[in-house]
């Protein structure tokens, strides 16, 4: 149950960050957005920091900022998607530095071994 609940939250952040993105791309305030969709500036405080609001709000503002609210979700969980990708790509990557750092050992050379592969 808590992680479906953190899983919601997440979706509310990143649909905060959509509207965000747009509504700024669009050189709108959120007074704009808000008197634009018809809800309160508040309301609109209060989707771009990711608490919860109802569909129909949400529907009017992703409206306002010209799409529909199915459009704004999968852009939103595309975010997630791109988060995940980034994390597992990060982790690989130090995965691979450490199997490097472990494969690095130096060698068991002898000093007249290492010099006259130097002289050649």
């Amino acid at each position: 149950m808590k992680k479906a609940i953190g899983q919601e939250r997440d979706l509310g952040l990143r649909i905060g960050v959509i509207v965000r993105r747009y509504r700024e791309h669009q050189d709108m305030t959120q007074a704009d957005l808000a008197k634009q969709s018809k809800v309160t500036q508040a309301e609109v405080s209060y989707i771009e920091r990711g608490k919860r609001s109802h569909l129909k709000t949400l529907d009017r503002v992703a409206h306002a900022l010209g799409m529909d609210l199915s459009e704004m979700i999968r852009r939103a969980e595309a975010i997630g998607d791109r988060k995940a990708v980034l994390q597992q790509a990060q982790e690989f990557i130090e995965k691979l530095g450490k199997a490097t750092v472990k494969n690095t050992k130096p060698s068991r050379l002898s000093r007249a071994a290492a010099v006259k592969g130097l002289s050649q």
